[in-house]
């Protein structure tokens, strides 16, 4: 009988060597300019995305709770877009590649100005694999990046890029440009 449990623990050690030691697939996110200027599909890696949804609410006031207790009736104010949002690492230290013109620009450019569209353009997002999420598609709202990296010469070889985008119903151009 102990020999039988033996062999069991060792194959139950030997499965979780194989199990752990899995290699997890790489996601590839494509960013596609949907208008305005033509550009190339620009094809970024992260390790993780974010997807979020937000819903306002707001107290109502007729602040009586049903229940008796002190928790308030909440009233729907309105539905935020849906946000994505992922960290990029650009290593361009082997190859002694400027992360910026190589890397970097390259999303800059989707949250320009188009000056056929008075705006950034609208990006349409797919997932490879297909079924990493669904598609999204929206407005880059944000792109920081950190530079921790530089050649002798100043050249940024190493960089870490965050970039959010808003999922809007469409885009257009305030009547108002100056608030």
């Amino acid at each position: 009988m102990k020999k039988y449990i033996v062999h069991f623990l060792l194959i139950c050690g030997i499965a979780v060597v194989v199990f752990a030691d899995k290699k997890t697939a790489d996601i590839a996110i494509h960013l596609i300019r949907m208008e305005g200027k033509p550009a190339n599909e620009i094809v970024v890696s992260p390790s993780e995305f974010t997807i979020a949804k937000t819903v306002t609410w707001k107290k109502s006031a007729d602040n009586q709770s049903k229940n008796g207790d002190d928790a308030p009736v909440l009233e729907f104010t309105s539905g935020d877009p849906a946000t994505l949002s992922f960290d990029l690492v650009f290593d361009g230290f082997e190859t002694r590649d400027n992360v910026y013109q190589k890397d970097v620009a390259p999303l800059e450019s989707l949250a320009a100005v188009d000056p056929s569209l008075n705006r950034p353009p609208m990006v349409k997002v797919t997932f490879d694999p297909p079924n990493a999420a669904s598609g999204f598609s929206g407005v880059i709202s944000s792109v920081s990046t950190k530079y921790t990296m530089f050649l002798a010469d100043g050249t940024p070889v190493r960089a870490t890029t965050n970039l959010q985008m808003k999922k809007p119903s469409g885009a257009s151009v305030s009547k108002n440009p100056c608030p």
